[in-house]
């Protein structure tokens, strides 16, 4: 049916739109049947039958839904949306809109992987933003971005929380929406990040594309979004490997331990 949904939710959906489309169906918005296929695997024991990655597929294709305005259109009955690759990205978006609609100019917003900066901290130095570690999550990775001076926008998706057990077996908590099953990369870790404030959402959905895509993710998501990042993978010789992308040097901050 035909659905009148609030501004924000559009906004979400438009966003969730832009992304799949750029990433050609590696993120989409109505997985919800397929996370809650794969928690109900990890309460039963075994993993989804063939069938059932089927039935719960079939309510992820693209023309499942259709947004005109403020009108929202059902085409599949079993349809329901997980917004929560992005969801938490909106959300650091309209705190900080509202910060600087109050003439605060000086800000750090996080909320979970997903973090805005703007100007400096209370000690004066730039406000900066840490990358987990995906071994150690509380500690960071040896990349810390600095605000260059137009604010910072960062999401970054990673296999080391959430993850969903099996039968005694990790999946990545990430799912690949072509394929109903957990992604398959073996990415540790993604960072997205754009200068300037406001992106936040788009950031999150982006970092959770690429840890679908693999390590080439980042790279066909900048060249059509103009984001900079960050791939970290485990290699059994040679340990945690980094991808960057050409501008993700000229963010880092003087002080890379700090």
């Amino acid at each position: 049916g035909t659905h009148r949904v609030s501004p924000w939710l559009v906004d979400c959906l438009r966003i969730a739109r832009e992304i799949t489309g750029l990433s050609d169906g590696a993120w989409c918005a109505t997985m919800l049947p397929l996370v809650r296929l794969w928690r109900q695997a990890a309460r039963d024991g075994a993993e989804p039958t063939t069938q059932a990655l089927t039935a719960a597929l079939a309510t992820c294709a693209p023309d499942a839904w259709d947004l005109d305005g403020d009108s929202l259109q059902v085409h599949a009955p079993d349809l329901a949306f997980d917004l929560g690759g992005l969801a938490k990205g909106f959300a650091v978006d309209l705190v900080v809109a509202g910060l600087r609609s109050r003439g605060i100019d000086d800000l750090l917003v996080q909320v979970g992987g997903e973090t805005a900066c703007h100007g400096r901290s209370s000690s004066g130095d730039p406000h900066r933003i840490g990358i987990p570690h995906p071994d150690d999550p509380d500690g960071s990775w040896n990349a810390v971005l600095s605000d260059p001076g137009t604010g910072l926008c960062g999401s970054t998706s990673g296999d080391y929380r959430q993850g969903v057990v099996v039968a005694g077996e990790t999946h990545h908590h990430v799912i690949d929406p072509r394929t109903g099953r957990a992604a398959a990369s073996r990415i540790s870790s993604v960072t997205c990040v754009f200068t300037g404030l406001g992106r936040n959402a788009f950031a999150d959905g982006l970092s959770t594309a690429a840890t679908v895509i693999g390590v080439q993710g980042l790279s066909v998501l900048r060249a059509a979004t103009g984001c900079e990042g960050c791939t970290l993978r485990r290699d059994p010789q040679r340990g945690m490997l980094a991808t960057v992308t050409p501008g993700w040097d000229a963010l880092l901050a003087d002080d890379r331990t700090g």
